[in-house]
């Protein structure tokens, strides 16, 4: 915040971008001095200037939209579970999915990203639990400890369920690419942002919320879990509707080029 107030005493132009449908303070104030607002969803409208606010939606990363290797294969056709904490991991969805994963991986695969982290070694774990599960099992099992650009749009693309935090760019992307989600919201991330984007997502009737709470138990998630891959196998959303009318309605609330939106609102303040 103080850049953008330096910036605006240097006669500098000021453009500030809201992920989320949750207006922090920081943007609010941020608004004050922009030139520009640019916001994600339309519900963050309301609470920015008309005359100098624009829906551009959130960028997506162009790998995710687009497949280019075939890396990751089963040798049976059951789901396909994506299990993602994001680059740091998220410790509480690791420790609870250990405890329950033969019991998943009786009914699915799953590619499971950790996080590589010293402090709670989830990646070392989970190896260690996997190399004692039975054969079959261990091939329906594969650990990650970081997802490369390559790989992420093959790990979506076949993904028929994804369990992850809520984080703005997690829920654009299950939105636009359509996929059956249990939302796991940081109940620490400011204003519960990370909750309002799980919200937005189970609105379309692809999220299905789940609410952290301290000694959650594992069956908890197995519970979440078992109701993706119910839904998935009925091809329904977690409304009961059709999945398709869900994916469809998710995909209507995304701007699939919100990047080159964002990049002509940023050139035209530069002429």
């Amino acid at each position: 915040m103080p850049f953008v107030i330096w910036g605006k005493f240097l006669g500098k132009k000021i453009i500030t971008h809201e992920q989320t449908t949750v207006v922090g303070l920081a943007n609010k104030i941020i608004s004050k001095f922009a030139d520009r607002v640019l916001v994600s969803w339309p519900e963050s409208l309301p609470y920015f200037p008309e005359n100098k606010t624009a829906l551009t939606g959130n960028p997506i990363r162009k790998e995710v939209l687009t497949v280019t290797i075939n890396k990751f294969k089963f040798a049976d056709d059951l789901p396909i579970i994506y299990i993602t904490g994001g680059n740091q991991g998220a410790n509480t969805i690791n420790r609870r999915l250990l405890k329950i994963l033969p019991h998943v991986l009786a009914k699915a695969n799953i590619i499971h990203q950790t996080g590589k982290s010293s402090l709670t070694n989830d990646y070392e774990q989970a190896l260690a639990v996997k190399a004692k599960l039975p054969g079959k099992l261990q091939k329906r099992y594969v650990i990650l400890d970081n997802v490369f650009a390559s790989e992420i749009g093959e790990i979506f693309h076949k993904a028929d369920l994804i369990v992850s935090r809520a984080g703005a760019n997690t829920v654009t992307e299950v939105l636009a690419l359509g996929k059956l989600a249990v939302l796991v919201p940081l109940p620490w991330s400011s204003h519960h942002e990370q909750l309002r984007n799980a919200e937005l997502a189970a609105a379309t009737g692809l999220g299905l919320i789940l609410k952290q709470y301290d000694n959650m138990p594992a069956e908890i998630l197995l519970a979440h879990i078992r109701k993706g891959l119910a839904a998935f196998q009925l091809q329904q959303d977690f409304k009961h509707r059709p999945l398709k009318q869900a994916i469809t309605k998710a995909k209507q609330l995304i701007k699939l080029h919100a990047a080159e939106l964002v990049a002509q609102e940023v050139i035209s303040q530069l002429k």
